[in-house]
């Protein structure tokens, strides 16, 4: 295992600075540890830079494993911003410190020249954070971005309530459903046809939270 380096260009509308610091070239920064992996995430004018130093196997294994964790990060500051940020791949190099020559991978990247600015909460942001999140939830988090991304209502719609979907059984133990009541029961036999309902939970999401009416989520279901 070697140190390597890799750095990224984030298109966001998100900053951690505020624009009246970056418009005045006074960026800040974050920096996150995940075990002998380390990423910086810097203000720039134009979006965030992230930069990761870690261990992989080889230069390509380096790039994808940095992918995934900034990746993660993201996705938790568009959770916390309702928001969508990408980000495009810059640079990479071995970055062991006796290394005399160094192999060095560049993309050359242009980023949009206008943005809306929305400082990131760090009071939420650190809450979510700090806590263990589940790979439902991950995934829960992956189609919400997916929605933000989408052009067309429909697709940002199908988009959510995949996402809302996947997660539904963390749903199930939110709104305190029983298992039993989790159940699939056959109308003619009365026996258990499935142990989970994988809709339950964002139907009662969406029956208590957004719209009462059964019909209508019925209707929804179908389409």
């Amino acid at each position: 295992m070697k140190r390597y380096f890799a750095r990224y260009f984030i298109v966001t509308p998100n900053c951690i600075s505020g624009r009246y610091k970056i418009e005045r070239g006074n960026s800040q920064g974050w920096k996150f540890l995940f075990g002998d992996a380390e990423i910086s995430l810097i203000d720039d004018r134009k979006g965030l830079w992230a930069d990761c130093f870690l261990f992989a196997k080889n230069l390509d294994h380096a790039e994808e494993e940095s992918k995934v964790l900034i990746e993660n990060i993201l996705g938790l500051i568009d959770f916390t911003t309702s928001s969508y940020s990408s980000s495009s791949f810059v640079s990479s190099y071995e970055a062991s410190p006796d290394l005399k020559m160094r192999r060095y991978k560049q993309v050359f990247h242009i980023p949009t020249q206008e943005r809306n600015i929305t400082v990131i909460n760090e009071r939420i942001f650190e809450e979510i954070f700090d806590k263990r999140i589940e790979e439902r939830i991950l995934r829960g988090i992956s189609w919400l971005r997916k929605g933000y991304l989408e052009q067309k209502y429909v697709d940002k719609f199908i988009a959510f309530w995949t996402g809302s979907e996947s997660i539904s059984e963390l749903l199930c133990d939110f709104f305190g459903i029983s298992t039993e009541d989790r159940k699939r029961i056959c109308n003619k036999c009365g026996n258990t046809i499935d142990k989970r309902i994988s809709s339950l939970g964002t139907k009662t999401l969406f029956l208590k939270e957004i719209e009462n009416n059964n019909t209508l989520f019925r209707r929804i279901k179908r389409s």
